[in-house]
């Protein structure tokens, strides 16, 4: 079962985060959605991580629709089977000794009816069927971690990249009980330093 443990480190650790962000990510969400770029916020107390990743249903599958083909179908499956293994898309340092305890996926779909929602699109995803373009997938991910010695986590590497070769970007936000610290990870740049942060 799916413990709570994720909201309740979340409402305690990230609530005066979220009070400074909300403006600007109010205006991300009003903004296009944004192939290729996501977002991970992790929360650290204690022994305990607690993990959100959102990202576009186009940068896991490929598509942002309901499967239509066996093909798809497969795709889905593994997206799904990697999506669930985030130690193995998110390579914590080996010093903290963490494994997972829960992982949670969720779906969400949101129609396009206004032209100021659609998102964008490079150009080899223009020429789409209108079928296709009324409506994009977001993949939402909760998971909980424990970790033997947390203060050991100096380092996230993210094969989350090798995984997804049509992600490009996320926004991790990483607070603990004593910092918030932000941090622009890319394809190019796949890692993150967490010696100042722990």
């Amino acid at each position: 079962m799916y413990s709570n443990i994720i909201h309740i480190i979340f409402c305690g650790l990230l609530i005066n985060f979220i009070s400074q962000g909300v403006e600007a990510e109010e205006q991300r969400q009003l903004e296009a959605h944004e192939h290729g770029h996501g977002t991970l916020n992790i929360a650290i107390e204690a022994k305990k991580v607690a993990m959100e990743l959102m990202v576009p249903g186009s940068d896991i599958t490929g598509f942002e629709h309901e499967t239509r083909t066996d093909s798809q179908e497969k795709q889905l499956a593994t997206a799904t089977e990697k999506l669930k293994d985030p130690l193995g898309l998110f390579v914590f340092s080996a010093e903290a000794g963490c494994h997972l305890i829960s992982a949670k996926l969720e779906t969400v779909e949101q129609d396009i009816h206004d032209e100021k929602d659609k998102h964008h699109h490079d150009e080899g995803q223009q020429g789409k069927n209108a079928d296709e373009e009324e409506t994009h997938n977001e993949f939402r991910l909760f998971y909980e971690i424990s970790c033997q010695s947390p203060s050991r986590l100096t380092s996230i590497q993210f094969k989350y990249f090798d995984e997804f070769e049509r992600a490009q970007e996320l926004d991790v936000s990483v607070v603990t009980e004593s910092s918030q610290t932000k941090f622009e990870v890319t394809r190019d740049s796949p890692i993150i330093g967490l010696g100042g942060v722990m």
